[in-house]
């Protein structure tokens, strides 16, 4: 370092913050020693780091603890306080960050513009340099569009973007397709029908159904093939024509409403139907996938701190995706869960 700062024309600490992404560097000054480090063959020591974080984790560092920010989405009737997701995030991050010495502030965010202007000026003023989204549910509306990103290292927490501009932590949605169509098939299931919205199609980039179809193709003729509906907007109408005439056995949804549905047309869960689920925090209800969103918040923590030491500040060029692995869990709404 003290070699690049001899070159650069600037004192050794601001090659060290800008190396790592900390302190009142100009993003212009900060691109301009990375890339003069790299010409000279500087690489950081893994092992340095990694006792740094240490001593900073036993209390031997003076330096305060870097701040980060979880900027979670606000939606009407939904509790960030009660949500199991935000929970389990929240928990993810926070026992991360407390492995790598840094604080985390929770910031809802309602999507407003203003709000975006303003929340810029927080984050910045509070020392915040790192900042972790999280986006509950599929809706463009809440996308804080004014947020002045090259301040900031950003990562996306299963993102609902039309097109992906932040490095990511998502579930891994095809195998999570594979995954669950295996597990009720090995149940007993033969007639297994995909009713999804459109929108939640998009959100896994087709990628779940795209796991299913491929798993239902290789058990070849040992299913029965039920067409998949994929609704633009959630129609009962449309349903029962579609459930009349393919008559699954189990549906693979998203949809609460799916129940009232069924239940009007006389049918009992898991009793007559079965009913699986792709992603669903409620345990004790619910047969499908457990997202895991405690996992997917320490790797987005774990992400961050890497890009964070990197100085890797606004929108990337390529964008990268870490898929997190999720587990099945019984629930009550299949006929024998356990099997």
């Amino acid at each position: 370092m003290k070699d690049v700062a001899v070159r650069a024309g600037v004192s050794q600490a601001t090659v060290s913050h800008a190396l790592r992404g900390t302190g009142r560097v100009s993003a212009a000054t900060r691109e301009r020693i990375r890339r003069l480090a790299l010409e000279m063959g500087f690489r950081e020591d893994p092992m340095m780091s990694a006792l740094a974080a240490y001593r900073s984790r036993r209390g031997g560092a003076r330096s305060a603890p870097q701040n980060i920010a979880l900027l979670v989405a606000e939606e009407p009737v939904y509790s960030l306080e009660k949500a199991e997701d935000v929970r389990g995030l929240r928990a993810g991050v926070a026992a991360a960050a407390e492995q790598w010495g840094m604080h985390v502030e929770l910031f809802p965010h309602d999507g407003r513009p203003d709000t975006a202007k303003r929340l810029t000026r927080v984050l910045h003023h509070r020392g915040i340099r790192g900042v972790i989204l999280y986006f509950p549910r599929p809706s463009e509306k809440v996308r804080p569009r004014e947020l002045d990103w090259e301040k900031f290292v950003v990562i996306a927490c299963k993102p609902i973007f039309s097109r992906h501009i932040f490095h990511s932590v998502s579930t891994d949605h095809f195998a999570n397709g594979r995954k669950l169509y295996r597990k009720i098939h090995g149940m007993g299931y033969r007639r297994i029908g995909l009713c999804f919205s459109e929108a939640l199609d998009l959100v896994s980039n087709r990628a779940f159904k795209a796991g299913v179809w491929t798993e239902e193709q290789s058990l070849g003729t040992d299913v029965e093939r039920v067409a998949h509906l994929i609704m633009p907007q959630w129609d009962q109408d449309q349903f029962n024509e579609w459930f009349r005439k393919w008559g699954p056995e189990i549906i693979i949804t998203q949809n609460w409403r799916i129940y009232s549905w069924m239940k009007a047309l006389g049918m009992r869960i898991p009793e007559d139907i079965g009913v699986a689920v792709p992603a669903t925090t409620a345990r004790e209800f619910y047969s499908g996938i457990d997202p895991n969103h405690n996992l997917m918040g320490r790797e987005a923590v774990r992400l961050l701190r890497e890009q964070l030491i990197l100085g890797n500040y606004g929108i990337p060029p390529y964008p990268l995706n870490v898929n997190i692995p999720c587990e099945w869990h019984d629930g009550q709404t299949l006929r024998n869960p356990g099997a």
